[in-house]
Order: C-alpha cells, then sequence, then structure tokens
C-alpha cells in the first residue's frame, strides 16, 4: 500500500511554480487496526475470578453439609442423653466418656487426618465439644471448682478445633490440626486422670 504525495505552490516573490513530491508506504500499519488486549493477561484475570467463585460454591456447599451431618449426629446421641439423664448417672461419667470418645475418635482418625479428608472428624469433635458443656451446665454441683474450669477450657479448644479451616497450603494447616489434637489428647489424660481421683475421693 504505497501512495504518492505531489504538493504544488508558487514563490511568493517570482511567481515561479514550483512542486515537492513525497512517497507514503503505510503497508506496515496493515493488521495493526483489530488489535485487541485478550492476551495471557486476560486468561489469568479470567482463571482468578473463576477458581474465587469455585471456592465460594464450595465454602456454601460446606457450610450446608456440615450443618445436616452434625444435625443427624446431634439426633442420634440425645437419646443416649435422654436415657442417661433419666437414670442419674454421676457426672464423672459423663465427662469421662466424652473425654475417652474423643481419645478413641482421634486415634481412629490417623489415616484420615493425614489425607486431610477431616471433614467427618471436626463434626464428631463439634458433637462431643457441645455434650461437654451441657454436662458441666447440668451437673456443675458435682464438680470441684478447678475440675469446672479445666472441662471448660477443654471443651472451649475442642470446639475451636472443629472450627479449624483447612487450606491447600502445603499441609501446613492440616499439621496445625494435627498439634492442637496432639495438645487435646494430653489435656485429655491429665482431665481423666483427675476426674477418676475426685471420684475415688
Amino acid at each position: 500500500m504505497e501512495y504518492e504525495l505531489v504538493i504544488s505552490y508558487e514563490d511568493a516573490t517570482t511567481g515561479k511554480p514550483l512542486s515537492n513530491s513525497l512517497k507514503l508506504d503505510i503497508s506496515f500499519f496493515k493488521g495493526l487496526t483489530d488489535v485487541r488486549r485478550y492476551d495471557l493477561h486476560n486468561l489469568v484475570e479470567q482463571i482468578e475470578k473463576t477458581l474465587e467463585q469455585q471456592k465460594k460454591l464450595r465454602e456454601s456447599l460446606d457450610k450446608v453439609n456440615f450443618n445436616v451431618q452434625t444435625n443427624n449426629l446431634l439426633t442420634s446421641r440425645a437419646a443416649v442423653w435422654s436415657s442417661a439423664h433419666v437414670i442419674e448417672f454421676h457426672a464423672e461419667f459423663f465427662s469421662r466418656t466424652i473425654l475417652f470418645n474423643f481419645k478413641e475418635r482421634w486415634q481412629q482418625s490417623e489415616v484420615q487426618r493425614s489425607n486431610g479428608q477431616l471433614d467427618e472428624v471436626k463434626i464428631f469433635f463439634r458433637v462431643l465439644s457441645e455434650e461437654l458443656t451441657l454436662a458441666i451446665s447440668m451437673y456443675h454441683s458435682k464438680f470441684e471448682d478447678e475440675t469446672i474450669a479445666d472441662l471448660s477450657n477443654f471443651a472451649r479448644e475442642l470446639y475451636q478445633l472443629s472450627k479449624t479451616k483447612i487450606y491447600l497450603d502445603g499441609g501446613r494447616s492440616v499439621d496445625g490440626f494435627n498439634d492442637k489434637g496432639n495438645n487435646l489428647m494430653n489435656k485429655a489424660n491429665v482431665l481423666l486422670e483427675n476426674l477418676k481421683h475426685q471420684h475415688q475421693g
């Protein structure tokens, strides 16, 4: 695409006609008029938006699933609590049973925890924390003040453990979950020993 531009004019003094010519080659502009910004930058932006939408959807589904499973587990264990209340077992029995349940479930969940499959484990721990809180409120007069404080702290930490979020972070959040659980295992052993001595006393 080449054009020749000719400019004609007269000398203002002599009146002599003059002209200049100039060649214009605009072929290098060809194909540049439709340039768009849809490149790798746009692709990365779209992928990030899609991942964010998937994350929000997954969190919503996890909440629904967690609530459904928790309600089912609470319903199934409610009968045990009702019958136990009727026959008036000792407060120590409730607490020790819950602590033993925690220890047993923690040990059984080693494979699940190593694989980061913690949904069922966290649901079970949440229910245990609520049951322990209920036991404390129902039988607080049966416990020593120090024991009530220790059991309350254990129930609170167990609930916090059940709410731990697990991320794709190279296993760091899973390791943190396991560290907290192992710490609670140690506390459970101490509490069980204290409850045993309190009952014998």
